[in-house]
């Protein structure tokens, strides 16, 4: 059905399988920022301001996250 109304449009949809090994990734980053804003936020109604900063800082602590294990010993 979704084809038929947005075929003619150029959108193709790419899904990954749901418990497809590669899409651990994609999901402990989600988690990453989930778990910690629903600590910090509970059921708090934000701005789009205040959420807009909230998820740029966040976005800056993921991004500055080392990308493989760093050694303790630098020999």
């Amino acid at each position: 059905m979704w084809q038929l109304l947005n075929g003619d449009k150029g959108i193709h949809w790419k899904f990954i399988v749901e418990r497809a090994p590669w899409g651990g990734f994609y999901e402990r980053l989600v988690k990453a920022i989930e778990d910690p804003l629903r600590k910090i936020l509970g059921k708090a109604l934000l701005t789009f301001e205040e959420l807009s900063t909230i998820l740029s800082e966040v976005e800056v602590i993921i991004n500055h996250r080392p990308l493989t294990y760093v050694e303790d010993d630098p020999e």
